[in-house]
Order: C-alpha cells, then structure tokens, then sequence
C-alpha cells in the first residue's frame, strides 16, 4: 500500500482487513445525518455490537453529551470533548477517567479566550452545548448560527493558536482547549487503562489492540487517528493531514470542511453495505465497507 492515496476495497487486503476488531467513529456528519441520528444509523451501532465488534464513539461533543450516550448507546466507551476523557459504563455505574493534559483549572483561560474572540468577531456565539462542555470552548460557526465564510473560520483557528489553545476545526464548530492532549491520546489512554467499560463478544476476550481499530471520520479534528491508526474510512478533506501515514486508507468524497453532506454509509458503497439495510444504488465505484461474523470485509 502506498503513502498517500486511499486503497478501494476492490484492491484492499482482505487479510488485514480482518484484523480490525474496534471501530471507533466520530459523530457528527459522519454517523449524524443533517443533526440527526437516523434510525438506520442507530442499528447499525448495535449490529456492529453483535458482531463483535468494539465500538467507541470520539468525538467534540461535551461532557453532559457523552455521560448520556455511554449509558443509552451500545458502545463500549465515548472518548469526548476531543480527547479529553474518556466515559464509559462499567459494573452497572457510570464512570469518567481524565486524559493526561486535561486540565479542569483551564475555566478562566477558557474564559479570557472567549472574551478575545468576541472582541475580534462581535458575531461569534458559543455552540448550544457549550453549558455541558469541561474542558472547551466551542464556537458555532454552522450548527444553530448562520454560515461563517472560509476566512473567518481560518482566522478564528489563527487567534487561538496565537492565545496558546489548541485549535481545531469540526464539521460544525471550532473547538479551542488549553492542554497537551487530542483524540488520539484521549483513545490512547483509555487503551492503557484496560479498555475499561469494554464489553467482549467472547469470555475473557481482550480489547481490541491499537493496531486493530477502524477510525471514521469526517473532520480534520480527527486526522491524527487517522495518520496514527492502520486503517481509516475519511472523507477526502482529510487527506491531506495524513499523506504522510502509511496505513490502509478507505477513501471517500468531500470536498472541504464544513460540507458533511455524503454520509459514510450513504452513495459511497457499490457492492458492499455497512451492515444491512444500508442498500447502496447509485454509488461512486471505488469504496465501501460491511461487517460480516465480526470482520470487516471487501465488498
């Protein structure tokens, strides 16, 4: 496989294909659908769960979001808040563990970040989820505030670097944090742990190994599991974050950020589905994905 350029499934390894025992997926524009969770997308999480697989949700989204989806959704954890934490059902009882970097101290820096952002731009407004949220701050550049051109977006990331946070750009929001710490630690780390809250298919089977996960993503916030992990399913503006991996890319179409409107199950898959009953017609020629007895496999 080479550097670069994504393999299609007509040409991807079925052996190492089905090493791939964890799916881990970000959710917005990549398992939501126009802000919502179809009925569709929420059985194709539980038939992930039934054939075996881990299934582990990272996302942006807040603390008060994750609390809720470790209890009612079939995952084994929520890496959320762009890795700050991990939260995850574990012996009947809800639990939290803080990502190395997280740092609950941040509240003020936080807060002297959004007063700087409002006096550069009078328009911004915080995301609606932003009284749930820790360890973030999330500025709403789509989701419930009207469009932000291209430039603003870049020069809202710019201020934040320049303010010392981190800065990373959704398919909805900029999310801008004080602390050393990303998605791909915040999978990392609850890795290290044991995977707690990890629920086998099998007696005593082990968590997935870093080499063993699937990430989906659809966002540059994601491309360091991208570049970091062996096999990822993105969508082509992420591409360019990871040309310098060499891992088993899944490719998709979508042209830049902000523009999550193919979904990863939908008009993507010629001959294959991502769990039935996702029954793809009219499809571009050249990706796709189903799971099958607990492996992925070419379509």
């Amino acid at each position: 496989m080479s550097a670069g350029k994504p393999v299609a499934f007509s040409s991807a390894d079925k052996a190492k294909l089905k090493q791939v025992r964890g799916v881990c997926l970000d959710i917005d524009d990549t398992l939501s659908t126009h802000g919502k969770l179809t009925a569709q997308a929420f059985h194709a999480l539980w038939k992930l769960k039934e054939s075996g697989l881990a299934v582990v949700p990272v996302t942006g989204r807040p603390a008060g979001w994750c609390d809720h989806l470790a209890r009612f959704w079939p995952v084994d954890s929520v890496i959320g808040e762009n890795g700050a934490f991990s939260t995850f059902m574990q012996d009947g009882k809800l639990k939290k563990v803080l990502t190395p970097g997280a740092d609950l101290q941040a509240k003020a820096r936080l807060k002297a970040l959004g007063d700087a952002i409002r006096k550069r731009f009078p328009q911004a407004q915080w995301a609606s989820d932003q009284p749930y949220r820790e360890f973030d701050l999330a500025i709403d550049f789509c989701e419930d505030v009207a469009p932000w051109n291209d430039a603003d977006i870049t020069r809202l990331v710019e201020l934040c670097q320049a303010e010392g946070a981190h800065a990373k750009v959704s398919s909805i929001h900029v999310n801008a944090w004080f602390g050393d710490y990303d998605k791909q630690a915040g999978l990392r780390h609850w890795l290290s742990l044991g995977a707690p809250g990890f629920k086998p298919s099998a007696v005593n089977a082990p968590a997935p190994k870093w080499n063993e996960w699937l990430f989906i993503g659809d966002s540059p916030t994601a491309s360091l599991c991208f570049r970091l992990l062996n096999f990822w399913w993105g969508w082509r503006n992420c591409l360019a974050s990871c040309r310098s991996s060499n891992t088993l890319r899944l490719g998709s179409p979508l042209a830049r950020p902000g523009q999550a409107s193919r979904k990863w199950w939908k008009g993507s898959f010629p001959r294959a589905r991502l769990l039935k009953p996702f029954d793809i017609a009219k499809a571009r020629p050249w990706v796709g994905v189903r799971v099958k007895v607990g492996v992925l496999n070419a379509g």
